[in-house]
């Protein structure tokens, strides 16, 4: 009795090659052996290997310059804010925005090298490699007892074992470099920039929102336009823009679909919200209370500077 394999998929499958839907993932698959093929991937993957600090060049780079930026903002947005509000504003979240990412990889590629090489000095202190030539036969054995070259021929020569030893020793060491160099060191420009697009978006909606507030809640008293405001930002706007947010960083940022945006958004959306009412009351009292109008919005944009660190931390 033979048995006889399949020899193609349709075989194996049961079912042709139109009953197998093509759209299922290749869209992104293709994208991403796309871009790991081309020539910037690869630039971006060798400079990985020269290290400075436990980062690789391209996250100081970008460090370097998202600060530089930074600095120069800060010394002329006064300036900038009297010729357009709206300009200065995309131009304050898409480098908050940048910064806060690029920080949050570098992080991210910080405890990811530390925790490689607590792993690799975990497997060497486990590591205890033994040759023949290492071993020193006691002289008060006997004969009987001594380890000779001439026991072990008979399961093959001595020289095979030891080379078999020192191509496990190699196989090890090249191991240990590429498990160096993964993907999580990588600077992820897609992410980047989807986060940074992010932010010059809300820069719109932004300087509306901050406009209405500012402009409809002034005719009570000071404390209790403070808490109007308040109230109508946190119970308002806050849910609304945490779940395009969230809406957002699936599609764009972590490439999701339908089924994982409705798993995010039952399991973590409304403790996210409440965490957020939490600190947003009140860092929004002093926004609304101290803070001039033209500050309103990069001080709201720099207090969300912590959180988006967290948040891309977790989804790194």
């Amino acid at each position: 009795m033979s048995i006889r394999l399949p020899e193609n998929e349709e075989e194996f499958t049961g079912l042709p090659n139109a009953a197998i839907n093509p759209s299922d993932g290749q869209s992104v698959i293709s994208f991403d052996t796309k871009f790991k093929e081309s020539l910037f991937y690869r630039f971006i993957k060798f400079q990985v290997r020269f290290k400075i600090l436990y980062l690789p060049p391209i996250n100081w780079i970008m460090l370097g310059t998202l600060m530089l930026l930074l600095y120069k903002l800060i010394h002329r947005y006064e300036s900038m804010y009297q010729n357009s509000v709206l300009l200065t504003t995309i131009t304050t979240n898409t480098l908050l925005f940048g910064f806060s990412d690029t920080l949050a990889q570098s992080i991210s590629c910080v405890l990811e090298m530390i925790s490689q090489e607590r792993r690799a000095r975990l497997r060497s202190s486990f590591t205890l490699p033994i040759s023949l030539e290492q071993y020193q036969p006691s002289p008060h054995l006997g004969y009987r007892d001594q380890p000779d070259d001439s026991f072990y021929s008979d399961y093959g020569d001595t020289r095979v074992s030891r080379h078999r030893q020192n191509s496990v020793q190699s196989v090890n060491s090249q191991y240990q470099l590429l498990s160096e160099q993964t993907d999580k060191d990588v600077f992820n420009f897609r992410r980047f920039i989807g986060f940074v697009f992010w932010g010059a978006n809300m820069a719109f909606v932004q300087v509306a929102w901050y406009w209405i507030l500012n402009h409809f809640f002034t005719t009570d008293p000071t404390l209790v336009s403070v808490f109007e405001r308040v109230l109508s930002d946190q119970l308002f706007f806050s849910p609304i823009s945490l779940f395009c947010f969230f809406t957002y960083s699936n599609f764009v940022l972590e490439g999701g679909d339908k089924v994982t945006l409705s798993e995010k958004i039952s399991k973590i959306y409304l403790s996210t919200l409440v965490a957020n009412w939490c600190v947003w009351p009140l860092v929004q009292f002093i926004n609304f209370l101290i803070m001039p109008r033209r500050f309103q919005v990069p001080f709201s944009s720099s207090s969300k500077f912590t959180s988006g660190v967290s948040y891309l931390l977790e989804s790194n």
